[in-house]
């Protein structure tokens, strides 16, 4: 095997972006760990001159001055003597139709999953199908949930075309799931630089103190609602200081005024503080000043997730929602607690495809719609908070049991080494395998139903055997209430008419009863719609799922 080639745009390795995307943070940590941990001879890249300075630069920053072969467009065949093209995103199959069929068998191309949601992603995923891509190619999945969704994506591609073209044959790449690494030293925190964060955040030796480090999005990435009331919970029955640490950044006031007015309604007696996590100061200052770091994705734009595994290497316990690529890294009751989740039934989320695919909805109303629709069990993470907030032991258990997991299967030393393992796999598939001529026809993707695509993603789903209450004499009020938050009403087109859900809460009154028996009492044409209202119901704490 040869010297992988890199393809190298700089804004793809960077953090430093005006809009700072989880795409650039593992792009610049992946580079990173490949000039710290591999020893090739020399470095190749796919690039321009221009750029070739940049990475040139950054190279030299790590102490490697290998010589630098660059390759383009017009020199693409010198990818043979590499072997291998590395390209930090999905959509491999225009660097295959860049290969062309007579050089198919000369060098591997192997990509890397971010989001699978967007509607480019789905598009590039769905055009391997069609595009000249080898069993010697590889898209590395970064979660056994993205791995599930990318082979639904090219199943229902696959159903089409042999529908529409009877197709039979097929040449897919590889889908091995790979994790995205972390650099665990950076984690580690002496007790004199924890003593000094607390100190400069004001925070005293009984406090015990909450993280949410990440982009702050209730439409992208997840919504503060379950948070903030599970830890209004918490407070309520501990009697303890609480504080909550938001490090992160808004991309814009609407949205950051509407975390405000959210928060001031539902645990104002907790205390609040924003740091700006672009800051390299105020994030380690966040973790070294923590106790207990929260992640309650429920977004399905969100595939791996690299804050818990930092979380978990700056020793602190993690409550996350059991969902996409924190199935694979946290591990429950071990290192942190993981919060069931539940999505709506196949089928009902046809008309969010839709309204997607046909322009009605951006792709950031698309996510917000759906995101509204996963509930997390509030009563879940209450208990998780409660239980970590009594007992310093617990903490302590299970922020060193998660920093030795993080360390022996997530640093980049170990990770880096599966890529390299996995180039050389394909090596030997191409140098073994004789090259098949594939078809250079363009499709576009088939527009799925997010709650059957995404099946994977959460704990279950709410079905009709599933028995609901109100939790905590929840009233209609309460719910007009909640549905005036910015954070919330934002995605009024999912949400069950205010008529409707005082119905609800009057057939549940005093008792709890199957799904099935409350949407019978609605006309067949309602019936979907409240089935899935339901899940909004129990991601605002106003019904609980009965176990």
């Amino acid at each position: 095997m040869g010297t992988p080639t890199i393809y190298f745009h700089p804004e793809a390795y960077s953090t430093k972006n005006p809009k700072l995307m989880g795409r650039n943070a593992a792009g610049e940590s992946f580079l990173r760990a490949f000039l710290q941990h591999t020893r090739y001879k020399n470095h190749w890249i796919y690039s321009d001159n221009q750029q070739a300075n940049i990475f040139r630069d950054i190279a030299n920053s790590f102490g490697r001055n290998e010589e630098i072969s660059i390759v383009n467009r017009s020199t693409i065949n010198k990818l043979s003597q590499s072997g291998t093209l590395f390209y930090p995103g999905p959509d491999i199959f225009n660097q295959a139709y860049n290969r062309g069929s007579d050089n198919s068998s000369k060098w591997s191309i192997c990509g890397i999953t971010h989001t699978t949601s967007s509607e480019q992603a789905m598009f590039s995923i769905s055009s391997l199908i069609t595009s000249p891509v080898e069993s010697w190619d590889a898209l590395i999945c970064t979660s056994n949930a993205v791995k599930s969704n990318v082979e639904h994506l090219l199943s229902r591609q696959v159903d089409y075309l042999k529908n529409r073209l009877g197709i039979t044959k097929l040449h897919l790449p590889q889908l091995p799931v790979i994790p995205l690494g972390i650099h665990v030293d950076d984690f580690s925190f002496s007790d004199k630089q924890k003593n000094k964060a607390r100190k400069d955040l004001g925070l005293s030796v009984n406090d015990v103190v909450f993280l949410y480090l990440g982009r702050l999005s209730f439409h992208a990435k997840s919504n503060p609602f379950p948070l903030y009331k599970a830890l209004k919970i918490a407070n309520e029955k501990t009697n303890k200081n609480l504080v909550l640490i938001e490090c992160g950044w808004f991309a814009n006031d609407f949205i950051k005024n509407a975390y405000i007015n959210a928060f001031n309604l539902i645990c104002p007696e907790v205390k609040r503080i924003v740091l700006d996590g672009i800051d390299n100061v105020s994030r380690e200052n966040a973790w070294a000043a923590s106790d207990v770091f929260c992640s309650l994705s429920d977004n399905i734009q969100e595939t791996f997730g690299i804050t818990p595994l930092e979380a978990k290497a700056s020793s602190l316990p993690v409550v996350a929602s059991d969902w996409n690529g924190y199935k694979d890294t946290i591990r429950n009751s071990i290192d942190g607690f993981l919060i069931p989740s539940l999505m709506p039934k196949p089928g009902l989320g046809a008309d969010l495809a839709l309204r997607h695919s046909t322009g009605v909805d951006t792709y950031d109303m698309y996510c917000g719609h759906t995101s509204s629709l996963i509930a997390l069990d509030i009563k879940s993470i209450a208990d998780s908070f409660i239980q970590l907030i009594n007992s310093s032991t617990l903490r302590t258990d299970m922020g060193l049991a998660g920093k030795q997991h993080v360390r022996d299967n997530f640093d980049w030393s170990k990770i880096i080494t599966r890529y390299q393992e996995l180039w050389g796999e394909l090596s030997s598939i191409r140098n073994s395998t004789k090259a098949v001529y594939s078809t250079n026809v363009k499709v576009h993707p088939v527009e799925i139903d997010p709650f059957e695509s995404f099946n994977s993603y959460p704990t279950g789903r709410l079905e009709f055997h599933s028995n609901l209450q109100i939790c905590s004499n929840h009233t209609i009020d309460d719910y007009r209430k909640y549905i005036q938050l910015d954070l919330i009403n934002y995605a009024k087109y999912v949400f069950p008419q205010t008529e409707d859900v005082e119905k609800i809460l009057l057939i549940l009154k005093d008792k709890s009863l199957p799904v099935s028996s409350i949407i019978n009492e609605f006309t067949e044409n309602k019936k979907p719609f409240i089935m899935r209202g339901l899940n909004i119901l129990i991601k605002l704490g106003i019904l609980f799922l009965v176990k």
